[in-house]
């Protein structure tokens, strides 16, 4: 029987690409460029802009990125399945799309930008290590699934400023147990968690508006925020 050895990938990735004598700046990672591929550390150079979609899907010996603060897209499902354990998103992505960072099973430390403006389906699912995240006052925008399954995920807080909230975005978070929602008036919701026992904080001013409300109500309604 022939043993196989798994070949274990480190990039470097240059800001100036040689190809047949001419040089190319380097402004993009390609869909799927690395899906897959057993990579295991990266340097993505400062004149990138943009990661494609599953750039670095199934990477899961992956454990540490910097992504250049020139980047403004990263494309859906680019980390899913990958081992990174921290990540700092750009100041120009306004947008974290489908699954970006999705069963990403050791990401614990996530810092989102001001100016992001939407977090995308299932964007954070499954991510069993992440006890908190702090989302930026500009947020406007929770998609579906969002936090599905973070079963560590202890407390969230919801900006003022966030209009919607998709279905099933805090569904299986067992350990969830504060929400802290500033919102003045409740988002309009279909259903979003799957316990009753959690408490939702909300304005003292808005107290009964969310008792009112469809399915904020069926939640514990602490008044206790400015």
């Amino acid at each position: 029987k022939k043993d196989t050895v798994t070949k274990r990938i480190n990039l470097y990735i240059r800001e100036n690409i040689k190809i047949k004598d001419k040089f190319y700046r380097c402004v993009a990672i390609a869909d799927k460029a690395f899906y897959e591929s057993n990579v295991t550390s990266v340097h993505l150079p400062a004149s990138l802009r943009e990661i494609g979609e599953q750039a670095f899907y199934g990477n899961p010996l992956l454990s540490n990125i910097h992504i250049p603060e020139g980047v403004s897209r990263i494309g859906a499902k680019s980390f899913y399945k990958s081992g990174i354990e921290s990540i700092k998103v750009s100041s120009h992505v306004k947008k974290i799309e489908h699954g970006v960072f999705a069963i990403c099973k050791n990401l614990k430390n996530v810092q989102l930008p001001e100016g992001l403006e939407s977090l995308g389906l299932d964007a954070f699912g499954e991510c069993i290590e992440l006890q908190f995240i702090e989302l930026p006052s500009t947020l406007k925008n929770i998609d579906r699934g969002v936090f599905w399954r973070c079963t560590n995920l202890q407390k969230i807080e919801i900006p003022a400023g966030v209009e919607s909230i998709g279905e099933y975005a805090f569904f299986y978070c067992d350990s969830l147990k504060d929400v802290y929602n500033y919102a003045l008036e409740p988002q309009p919701l279909s259903v979003i968690f799957n316990r009753k026992d959690i408490r939702v904080h909300v304005p003292q001013a808005s107290v009964e508006k969310y008792r009112q409300a469809q399915h904020w109500g069926k939640m514990i309604i602490v008044g206790d925020l400015p």
